[in-house]
């Protein structure tokens, strides 16, 4: 199995395809440096990030792809658009998936994160049968690193200079959780 059947529903959220209506929010979310500041390659030039946009809504979501099945995540109620999450196989014969979660500004710290990311764990496990999902994020980023605890991931490791931009190299974590944790959390 490798598609998902969308839109992902959260409480408050819709995790869906991105639509042309949407450019304004992804803008916002690949050029602004507070949002990129722990994505490597964020922030993007304007040019960059609307080729990458217009790429993006010409293809559906699949997860088999290198870039993975990135959604828009938006609010149900309002249909506003307050990140973007996703989820890839990283090797898809032995059934582990990565998810990924990335918010606006305006709109962390209202447990969208949260929302968001158990919906994408959820239908990693449950819609295209992942044995393993796993995060990999900044070592510095702690808030992703609560989120992922508070989840239920467990921290796998520390990787040292996973990540070079210029001459910095960053280091990065691994969570993870497998299927057996989370059906008992279920």
């Amino acid at each position: 199995m490798s598609e998902l059947a969308l839109p992902l529903a959260a409480t408050r959220l819709t995790l869906r395809a991105w639509a042309p209506s949407d450019r304004a929010a992804y803008l916002a979310l690949h050029t602004d440096p507070v949002v990129g500041r722990y994505i490597p390659g964020l922030p993007e030039s304007d040019n960059l990030a609307g080729e990458n946009f217009a790429a993006l809504c010409a293809r559906a979501p699949d997860p088999s792809e290198p870039i993975g099945a990135w959604l828009a995540i938006a609010t149900r109620e309002a249909d506003e658009v307050v990140g973007t999450g996703g989820v890839l196989w990283r090797d898809e014969a032995h059934r582990q998936a990565e998810f990924g979660v990335l918010l606006l500004p305006g709109a962390a710290g209202q447990g969208y994160a949260t929302e968001a990311a158990q919906a994408l764990i959820d239908a990693a496990f449950s819609q295209l049968g992942a044995h393993r999902v796993s995060a990999e994020l900044l070592a510095e980023n702690r808030s992703s690193a609560r989120l992922c605890q508070r989840l239920g991931l467990r921290l796998e490791g520390l990787h040292l200079g996973t990540h070079l931009e210029g001459e910095q190299a960053y280091d990065s974590l691994t969570f993870a959780m497998v299927a057996a944790e989370w059906r008992q959390r279920r």
